[in-house]
């Protein structure tokens, strides 16, 4: 099952996502380790299946990668605001995150919401 057509489309459109926001994550160089993960840690059902799984998400992940190569990571910022707005809140928190570590490099971030 190599082929997107052997998938159902939830499966294909989460592969895609992940692909997609890796590839901006990474400036166009997006990884298929860390997409595999993701995809993974969403649908621990797949885990039985990676070897089949995998020529789906190489295959994105090269797809993602040249799009960015040549369209630019805007063009994939708008295909993921199209298809999954919140796969750009992740890189919204890794920007926050450089930022704050930048200004208070020896500061420790603190999770407030857990409760002791």
């Amino acid at each position: 099952m190599s082929d997107s057509a052997e998938w159902g489309p939830d499966v294909v459109e989460l592969v895609k996502k992940y692909a997609l926001q890796n590839a901006v994550e990474y400036d166009g160089k997006g990884e298929v380790g860390s997409a595999l993960g993701r995809i993974l840690s969403e649908r621990e059902d797949l885990r039985t299946r990676v070897r089949e799984l995998m020529p789906l998400v190489n295959s994105e992940v090269e797809s993602a990668n040249s799009i960015a190569k040549k369209h630019g990571i805007g063009h994939i910022r708008l295909e993921l605001m199209k298809m999954a707005p919140e796969a750009l809140d992740r890189e919204k928190k890794n920007e926050v995150y450089k930022k704050f570590k930048s200004l208070f490099p020896d500061a420790e971030l603190v999770n407030v919401d857990e409760k002791e």
